[in-house]
Formats: structure tokens, C-alpha cells, sequence
């Protein structure tokens, strides 16, 4: 029989497409990448800080054969005991609720999430949830939202009750249990389907990134409509109406204007004026300065908040020499690479950061963090200029940016080169971090990692370095 896991209902509350994949053509589906899996990993994480709350309750042991934990589940319930990965299913609906709890002859139940809000497709999954056990003949009588406390600080040892918070979210998930009915037996339809149509949306973004919005979009030309600035979902509009490529689009603003007209003429668009008023503001030396930073739900250092960026690592470059700190082992790293970075980026001259609100941000938070390092802190704060700013404000716009103002768009379409030989980038820098410094790994593999690090950090500099390079070159 095929069943309904709340994931997968999930799933097809977004797009139906996607539900028909998981059944039809699970090989399709592309695997997590290292990010996404270490966000389960992460709930996984929260769930065992959650069950310490729960004193004397009883995990039901999954088995593949779901009837088999079905009649686990259903003999723990007579014990009247708080239970853990219950499991129920009714006709196409299959649920494991992550903690039931007996109140008189009712259950509370409760979900565990590693955000710090309720959000809506929580909602929809607790509404999933409640009305398999009720369809099983369960009396609920609460249902709840555990979720991540964001205003908890880390004060010695995890403490499990000042980490997570639980709130009552049954008023909001009853109205939703009327359609749920009907929307199982559409999603059976979908799944007994020969083959599915569906077009492109707003939902592949909501309220996650689909796995399969790659093979998807891939219909869609190079400089299409999804790369105008700031479109919003006036795209899909423009893509129902046949309008696909840049070239195509009559209704524009200034700057979107700017993007048609590099694409058409294939010339990239370059404002000398607001350039070299740019230049001409950044004083002597020049620092070109990048953090790497790991979020946790769990905070792994004393004083620190769920989800507070930890800086590990950072890159500094000045008149052709360049610096790094890349921490190594378990202990908090902010200090040593403060007082490092101290030493080294100077009480003159501008600190140059690419989209800077995020060092800022990181210092801000130093600065709060050690409030004796804060003085000198908060004066490099406001040296710092953002190398963002021309191209976000088209000042400088080359078609090969395909609509991005990241520096690793940016970095290519200006000089040719890339990251394309760096193997730790992005949210992976901090992944690996974690990695070799909490998990058991080969000394070599240590080695490689940190160098890679070294060597990710160290080409963000190096990039921002030659940006500069190539607008003075245009403005000169």
C-alpha cells in the first residue's frame, strides 16, 4: 500500500511534480548536499537535547516494516508512558510523532523543530500529524510547537529547558485539518499517474528549495527573465506570457534597463563617474579583509546564542602581504583571532569588505562579546567601505553576471577567473570546519581540509584585490 509520510505530504503540498518523483522516480532526485544534511543532522541533534525533557519516556524502535512499529506503538500506548517516534497509520497516512504525552485518557503531542519560530509549513506538518492519530482513534488534546530559544546564551553545560521552548500552536493547526482529507486523495492521484505537468512558481522556492528545480528551470535561456533585478514573482508572470529572455521584457526600471541593454549589445555597462567617486573614497592602505563563520543551533561556546555567527577563520591582504588566523581544535576561537587581528590591520586606512553588513555584523558582535577589545573594534567598524556598493548599484554591470552581484559572479566576468579550483566553498567552509575539529578524522585529511580553508578565505581577498584593480583600470 503506499503511504503518506508527512514529508512527503509535504512534498506535495508544494508541487505535485515532486510528489510523483518520490514515488515514480525517486532516482531522479538529486541527494542532499552537505548543507542540507547537516541540517538533519543538526535536528537530530536538538531532538536528543528535547528527550532529556521527558523523564522515564519510552522510544519505539523503528522497523522497516511500518506495520510491525504500528503495533509497537500500539501496545505502549496502554502504558500510559510519554513515548517517543510513536508510529500510527491510517489508511494512507503514516506519521512517527516525535514525543506523545499522556494527559488522563488524552495525549499532548509535540513536535520538535531546530528553527527559532513557528513557521506555516510547521503548521501543516503538525496538522498532518493530529489528524492520522485521530483518524487512529487517539483523543489529542493539545498539540505543540518545541523549537529553538533564540535568546538563550550558553552559560557552562546545555540546559535542555532554556535551550528549547514549547508553544501551544492548536488553535492554528485545527482549521487546517477540514482539507486534509481531500488533499491526500489528490496526492494519490498524482502518484498513480502515468506522468505530471507542472509549471514553474513561487512554490519552488516555498517554502523549501525543490530538489528538482534544476531540471525544472533548465527550459529557460541563458540571460532569461528570472535574472532581471529585483523581478519578484513578476517572472512567472512574464514566463506565462512567452516573455523568456531578457531581450523580450518592455516594462523595466533604471537598472533593469541596464541589464537588457549589456545583454542586447553584449558590452558591459560601466559608470565611470560613480566608480572613481568610489575609489577616490577609499584611503590609503587598503585592507582587504573576509571572515569565515560557523551558526549552530547548539551553541558550542560559552556566551554564545543559538544560530550567532562564530568567526574561525579570516583573510587580510595590505599593500601585497597577506595574513590569515584558520583556528584549530575545539576551544572558542574569537579571542585569539581578535588580538591577532589586532596586530595586524593597522589604525589607518580603509578596510575593504564584499557585501560588508556581514563583517560588520561579525565585529558587532566581538565587540559585545569582549567589551575590553571594543574600543578599537568599533573604530575599525567604521573604516570599513563594501566593494559591493558599484555593483549594486549598476555603477558597473557586465552581462556574465547573469543579474548577480556576488563576487564569485563578478570576480569572472571582470578578469576570468574563478573558484572553480577550490574545493571547500561557501556554507561548506564552515561544515568542514566542524568537521575535522569535532568528528574523528585522519590527520592527512586534516591537512587537506585546512588548506583548502586557507585557500578558499585567502582567493576571497585576492579577489576583492583585483575587483579594485579592474575599475581603476576603467576609470583610468
Amino acid at each position: 500500500m503506499i503511504t503518506l509520510s508527512k514529508s512527503k505530504y509535504l512534498a506535495g503540498l508544494q508541487c505535485p511534480l515532486l510528489l510523483w518523483y518520490y514515488y515514480n522516480a525517486p532516482g531522479e532526485i538529486p541527494e542532499a548536499d552537505e548543507a542540507k544534511q547537516a541540517i538533519f543532522n543538526q535536528g537530530r541533534e536538538i531532538e536528543k537535547y528535547a528527550h532529556k525533557l521527558f523523564k522515564g519516556a519510552i522510544l519505539v524502535p523503528f522497523n522497516k516494516d511500518l506495520a510491525v512499529t504500528v503495533v509497537k506503538t500500539a501496545k505502549l500506548l496502554s502504558k500510559k508512558r510519554t513515548l517517543f517516534e510513536a508510529s500510527f497509520l491510517h489508511d494512507h497516512s503514516y506519521v512517527r510523532v516525535d514525543v506523545l504525552v499522556p494527559v488522563g485518557d488524552e495525549w499532548d503531542l509535540i513536535e520538535i523543530k531546530s528553527g527559532t519560530q513557528v513557521k506555516d509549513v510547521n503548521l501543516l506538518d503538525v496538522a498532518f500529524q493530529k489528524h492520522c492519530l485521530t483518524a487512529c482513534g487517539l483523543k489529542v488534546r493539545k498539540c505543540y510547537l518545541m523549537h529553538i530559544n533564540k535568546e538563550y546564551v550558553r552559560k557552562g553545560r546545555i540546559e535542555p529547558a532554556k535551550l528549547l521552548v514549547k508553544e501551544d500552536v492548536t488553535s492554528l493547526i485545527n482549521p487546517l485539518l477540514a482539507g486534509i482529507d481531500g488533499q491526500i486523495d489528490s496526492m494519490m492521484k498524482v502518484i498513480a499517474s502515468a506522468s505530471v505537468k507542472a509549471s514553474i512558481g513561487p512554490h519552488c522556492n516555498d517554502p523549501y528549495e525543490c530538489p528538482m528545480i534544476a531540471s525544472c528551470w533548465k527550459f529557460l535561456p541563458e540571460h532569461n527573465v528570472t535574472e532581471l533585478y529585483r523581478i519578484g514573482k513578476k517572472k512567472f508572470e512574464l514566463i506565462q506570457n512567452g516573455k523568456l529572455h531578457i531581450s523580450e521584457v518592455t516594462e523595466l526600471s533604471a537598472v533593469q534597463m541596464i541589464q537588457q541593454k549589456a545583454v542586447v549589445d553584449g558590452q558591459r555597462h560601466v559608470d565611470k563617474a560613480r566608480i572613481k567617486e568610489f575609489l577616490d573614497g577609499l584611503k590609503k592602505p587598503l585592507y582587504f579583509f573576509d571572515f569565515e563563520t560557523l551558526s549552530t543551533a547548539i551553541p558550542l561556546f560559552n556566551g554564545v546564542r543559538p544560530y550567532q555567527n562564530i568567526p574561525f577563520q579570516y583573510s587580510l591582504d595590505v599593500d601585497g602581504t597577506h595574513y590569515e588566523f584558520l583556528a584549530s581544535g575545539r576551544k572558542d576561537p574569537r579571542l585569539k583571532l581578535l588580538r591577532q587581528l589586532r596586530k595586524e590591520i593597522g589604525t589607518t586606512g580603509t578596510v575593504i569588505a564584499y557585501n560588508a553588513s556581514f563583517e560588520k555584523n561579525v565585529l558587532k558582535g566581538l565587540a559585545t562579546s569582549f567589551v575590553k577589545e571594543a574600543k578599537w573594534i568599533e573604530a575599525v567598524i567604521a573604516r570599513v567601505e563594501d566593494l559591493l556598493v558599484p555593483f549594486r548599484s549598476f555603477h558597473y554591470y557586465h552581462p556574465l553576471q547573469h543579474g548577480s552581484c556576488s563576487i564569485k559572479q563578478v570576480l569572472p566576468a571582470m578578469t576570468g577567473k574563478d573558484y572553480s579550483d577550490i574545493d571547500v566553498c561557501g556554507d561548506t567552509a564552515g561544515l568542514e570546519w566542524l568537521r575535522i575539529n569535532y568528528t574523528k578524522v585522519p590527520k592527512k585529511e586534516k591537512e587537506r581540509v585546512r588548506e583548502e580553508l586557507l585557500k578558499y578565505c585567502g582567493q576571497d581577498t585576492k579577489s576583492m584585490v583585483d575587483v579594485v584593480n579592474e575599475l581603476r583600470r576603467e576609470v583610468d
